[in-house]
């Protein structure tokens, strides 16, 4: 069984491209420790700004990181198109 170490490194490699480093390698491996889920310590790998940063650079896309704030999301996607059958004020 791989230990919790070896796990939160190869997640690191996986999303992050890197080794982690001591303090988030300490934070997840306490958080596995306790009992906090994989998907959780996943999530926050991939929610972090260098997985967007990273995510960004290897799809060719603009990097814009205020997009998904609440008050852009209140509005809706600028430029998208509406669902037929809904309305929007």
């Amino acid at each position: 069984m791989e230990s919790n170490t070896d796990e939160v490194q190869s997640y690191y490699q996986q999303f992050l491209g890197r080794l982690a480093n001591p303090s988030g390698l300490e934070t997840f491996v306490g958080d596995l420790q306790a009992d906090v889920a994989e998907e959780a310590v996943v999530a926050s790998l991939v929610g972090s700004q260098e997985y967007l940063i990273r995510a960004s650079a290897r799809l060719g896309a603009p990097l814009n990181a205020t997009f998904f704030a609440p008050g852009v999301l209140d509005a809706g996607a600028p430029g998208a198109p509406v669902p037929a059958g809904f309305l929007f004020p």
